[in-house]
């Protein structure tokens, strides 16, 4: 059988003490300094078990804490990527509200590549070399429309009278509308090359053009 000890401090009753008087051998001073020396006994016992008790109670207890580190992760967004389409301009058209462009996309090639594909298409023949060291493409003349930012930055080829030409120029949409829609030069001080008539760069992010660079041809 497993015997179990209770090791909880418990209070010890206050000790009781008989009269010593008229009772034999623990009568007198003698018993009088037994009954102190038995004082002091349990007063020693008293200190030992509060001072078990002291070590086994909050005095000698240890607190551990927990510190929990919550670590959130970055969030990573993802910026759509640019991409630049070379072709035609089929169409132009402005609501007032939003401007759309139709753009009929081909490939422009240069070098030996560019006479292997005329070559290959037909354009020119077997022995035949190009007469610029470009060819362009386009074997789909279908078209794919995008909406025009407001804020697109469109560069054109200039001539200016008496003085250079062929130069680039930057305007606004509102004043590329006006040149599309104009015969006549609307009062710049240069003169559009090629009116319209040349392949652009169309750089544009969710099919929203951004950028409208010209290209020019010789």
């Amino acid at each position: 059988m497993t015997q179990h000890h209770d090791t909880t401090c418990k209070a010890v009753p206050e000790a009781r003490w008989a009269s010593s008087r008229g009772h034999g051998p623990g009568s007198g001073p003698s018993g009088r300094l037994r009954k102190t020396g038995g004082r002091v006994t349990i007063l020693v016992v008293l200190l030992a078990i509060l001072t078990a008790c002291g070590t086994n109670g909050s005095a000698g207890s240890t607190t551990t804490e927990t510190t929990t580190t919550t670590t959130t992760a970055p969030v990573t967004t993802t910026v759509p990527a640019a991409e630049t389409i070379f072709g035609w301009l089929r169409s132009f058209e402005d609501t007032g509200e939003t401007t759309t462009v139709g753009v009929d996309p081909a490939e422009m090639l240069t070098g030996e590549a560019a006479v292997a594909a005329a070559r290959q298409d037909g354009a020119i023949g077997q022995d035949e070399d190009l007469p610029n060291d470009f060819y362009i493409r386009n074997s789909d003349e279908s078209t794919t429309e995008f909406t025009v930012s407001p804020d697109v930055v469109v560069t054109l080829q200039a001539c200016y009278q008496g003085g250079d030409c062929v130069v680039t120029e930057q305007v606004d949409l509102a004043t590329w509308s006006v040149l599309l829609g104009a015969e006549e030069n609307p009062g710049l001080e240069w003169d559009w090359y090629g009116a319209g008539s040349l392949p652009y760069e169309f750089t544009a992010t969710n099919e929203t053009v951004t950028e409208i660079h010209e290209v020019y041809l010789p």
